[in-house]
């Protein structure tokens, strides 16, 4: 069994009030996956906005062109379920609407 990490991303409207918020948010997951990487590990990289979406496994694209506009953020669903050994990352402003 090898070790596996997940990132998540608030990707929601607060994330983007100002950005050097998500520029911040978006340097921070990719710091974090990059270094999984280098340690032999694939990462699983998650937006979450309206709803929870996995990046693809070239996730670096998509994290580059990620774009808040998520009402809803950390209380989207189906929140994925946290995998067998697997450590889990978020990255948020904690700004949720509920």
């Amino acid at each position: 069994v090898s070790p596996r990490v997940e990132v998540v991303l608030d990707v929601s409207a607060s994330m983007g009030a100002e950005p050097a918020k998500l520029q911040l948010a978006t340097a921070i997951a990719a710091l974090l996956a990059t270094l999984a990487e280098s340690d032999g590990t694939r990462p699983v990289v998650w937006c979450a906005g309206d709803t929870i979406r996995r990046l693809p496994s070239d996730w670096r694209p998509a994290l580059r062109g990620t774009a808040c506009a998520g009402s809803i953020g950390l209380e989207a669903r189906p929140a994925p379920l946290l995998g067998a050994g697997s450590e889990r990352f978020l990255i948020s402003d904690g700004l949720c609407p509920g």
